[in-house]
């Protein structure tokens, strides 16, 4: 069990889009189950990651659905909850995603928050910025980075951007450096 923490990073987004990818990535082990069937993670799952020297909670959550169902209702009525305890709000999109009603229903959540939200465009593989999908703009937030999870690319960017915040943050809230 992992303590309630203020350097939360939360990753959220529609099913498949490689957030638990991301998750393990961070954290450099399988810590969040990955799989080809959607809602493979049921429930929020936590670990430590270094990220530029300093230890951070990465939390994953499962895929929202726009119908869940029981279960995943039960979950989706916490999301406010988790979102009120993180730092910084990780907004994982497959790049190749049409689900806009998905992601209209994210990004309606997410622009009632006062928090910072990094925009992850996942699965760029062979993708250039430019290429972006003139319907995804809507869904840019405070930044945005474009990544391949899987391959590991873009990852550097995120992680310097995600320090950054953190400390900046730490500096404003805590008066000090830890």
């Amino acid at each position: 069990m992992i303590e309630n923490n203020n350097d939360e990073v939360l990753i959220l987004g529609l099913p498949n889009s490689g957030k638990s990818t991301l998750v393990n990535v961070f954290a450099s082990k399988k810590a969040s189950i990955i799989g080809s069937t959607p809602n493979t993670t049921r429930d929020k799952v936590s670990t430590v990651a270094e990220i530029n020297n300093k230890k951070i909670v990465i939390s994953d959550l499962p895929g929202y659905l726009e119908d869940p169902d029981e279960l995943n209702k039960k979950f989706q009525d916490k999301l406010d909850g988790y979102i009120k305890q993180a730092e910084v709000i990780l907004f994982v999109i497959d790049v190749n995603s049409k689900n806009y009603k998905g992601l209209d229903k994210l990004n309606e959540i997410l622009r009632k928050q006062n928090k910072t939200v990094f925009t992850i465009f996942n699965k760029c593989e062979k993708f250039k910025s430019y290429d972006l999908d003139k319907n995804l703009y809507k869904y840019i937030f405070d930044q945005d980075f474009y990544i391949s999870s899987i391959h590991k690319t873009g990852i550097d960017e995120l992680t310097n951007g995600i320090s950054k915040k953190i400390l900046k943050i730490c500096r404003k809230s805590k008066g000090k450096l830890i």
